[in-house]
């Protein structure tokens, strides 16, 4: 870390290896989860399915990129003006 920060880096991206959606009906998800509490070993599919139903739908992606984009256009516009600053 010493040696980034020595080159002037300040940020860094830890970037998703896949986009995490696998949308499931409330009952299959009640099933998925009785099936787990009784002993059951749940497939990839249905973690995933699980997983989309407590973290986010697709309302909450909605939400999310309200937010996230216009901060990425103040960083866009910021770094650009500093790149002016330069000339």
């Amino acid at each position: 870390m010493d040696f980034f920060a020595s080159m002037g880096c300040s940020v860094s991206d830890h970037a998703l290896e896949y986009v995490m959606y696998a949308p499931a009906s409330d009952e299959e998800i009640e099933h998925i989860f009785e099936g787990r509490i009784s002993g059951r070993s749940v497939t990839r599919e249905e973690e995933l399915k699980f997983k989309t139903a407590f973290i986010g739908d697709k309302a909450f992606y909605a939400m999310v990129l309200t937010v996230a984009i216009p901060i990425m256009i103040q960083n866009g516009i910021t770094n650009f003006v500093g790149l002016l600053d330069n000339i």
